[in-house]
């Protein structure tokens, strides 16, 4: 609750800054590109060639990077920070600190779409036991 509550948070200064979401929008058509070069090509369709949607790049160590480094020089500019615990020697790690600030990322993208069809924090709060059950599903 307290990660979602703070992407919600970063999303609100976020949404006040055009300059960031441009940059961010940019960085992640490049990423995008970058993930579709490291994607297995081999498995488009010769019937498909334009959707090349391939799930797997998106999992590239590079690509992880580029998302973890999008954060740092975007979202991690900002003075609130999401604290996130854990055992100090797992955070030092680049690779889990890439993956973190990547997964913050989509937190904070999650939390603008859920702004944008309606959603407030105080949905979030206040109907914790109607969000239960799918977080438990998302968990299996």
């Amino acid at each position: 609750m307290r990660y979602a509550l703070s992407a919600m948070h970063l999303e609100r200064k976020l949404s006040a800054r055009p300059d960031l979401l441009n940059e961010i929008g940019k960085r992640l058509d490049e990423l995008n590109r970058k993930a579709q070069y490291f994607g297995d090509h081999s498995a488009v369709s010769e019937d498909n060639k334009d959707d090349r949607f391939i799930p797997s790049a998106f999992t590239h160590a590079n690509v992880i990077a580029g998302l973890g480094g999008l954060y740092q020089d975007t979202l991690s500019t900002f003075s609130f920070r999401i604290q996130v615990s854990g055992d100090p020697r797992n955070l030092q790690n680049s690779e889990n600190a890439a993956k973190i600030r990547a997964l913050l990322l989509a937190a904070v993208r999650a939390a603008m779409l859920w702004r944008q069809v309606g959603g407030k924090r105080w949905h979030l709060i206040f109907f914790k036991s109607r969000v239960r059950p799918s977080l438990k599903r998302i968990q299996r």
